[in-house]
């Protein structure tokens, strides 16, 4: 049986959703949810891929992408990881998850992932993005704001977290653009933002605190979350960062400590 795959584009006009996604649109949902690859579940009645699952990480990338996330910010997360009362170990392997799942970097713009499902959801405009690289992700993001900018920010992931547009109230912000911008000024902010979405929820906070990572990936990545190896990806680099950094379990304050010999 033949699907069809993408929409149909008419000419000089944007393409609509793929009229196998769902045309009701769910009920509000809670918002501190994460970005949830929401199209994952939509997609999978019309036995599309829109990515491919990566393989999880060979171990000597797992200990060289911590040591480098641990130099960067390792005071940063420690911090955020006490305001939070989660582990380390926890805000670092979603950070270094999303590292693994991002398009590649051209630049040194802030990180970012515009996900065309939720903004359909929310203008009933589907803006086709590859996801190549942040080339794309940036482009994809501009020719959104000008049909909604609103509705543009929520439906992206930013920062080195990945939070979502939506997330910004629970990040501590008073919209998705007032967090776009303090995110792209200051990394730090981006590492404090994911402690305060891990606060706020707590679901996402006992998760963490259980190293439940496929409970995590469920909060953070949504139906994709198994097809895509999240799970896999957030456990690999959880044990890389103990062994880089030190600690992770119930009694850790959260402080970086040497790494193990």
């Amino acid at each position: 049986m033949k699907h069809d795959q993408r929409p149909k584009q008419q000419p000089s006009q944007t393409p609509l959703a793929p009229a196998a996604l769902p045309l009701a649109r769910p009920q509000a949902g809670n918002p501190l949810t994460g970005h949830s690859y929401a199209a994952g579940q939509a997609l999978q009645s019309m036995q599309t891929v829109t990515q491919e699952p990566r393989p999880r990480p060979e171990q000597s990338s797992l200990q060289r992408d911590a040591q480098a996330l641990h130099a960067q910010h390792g005071d940063a997360l420690a911090q955020a990881a006490a305001q939070a009362r989660v582990p380390v170990v926890g805000l670092a392997a979603i950070v270094l998850a999303e590292q693994h799942f991002l398009p590649a970097k051209v630049d040194e713009r802030m990180p970012l992932r515009f996900e065309p499902y939720p903004f359909w959801l929310a203008t009933g405009r589907w803006l086709v993005d590859s996801h190549k690289d942040q080339a794309a992700e940036y482009r994809a993001l501009a020719e959104a704001q000008q049909v909604d900018p609103q509705a543009a920010m929520q439906a992206t992931r930013m920062g080195i977290g990945q939070l979502s547009g939506a997330e910004a109230q629970a990040a501590g912000y008073a919209s998705a653009t007032a967090m776009h911008d303090a995110l792209a000024a200051d990394a730090g902010a981006q590492v404090r933002a994911l402690g305060a979405v891990a606060a706020a929820d707590a679901a996402l906070g006992d998760a963490l605190r259980a190293e439940d990572w496929r409970a995590v990936a469920d909060l953070r990545a949504g139906p994709a979350a198994g097809a895509l190896g999240y799970d896999d990806a957030l456990a690999g680099f959880a044990s890389s960062y103990k062994t880089w950094a030190g600690g992770g379990g119930d009694d850790d304050t959260g402080k970086p400590r040497k790494p193990r010999r």
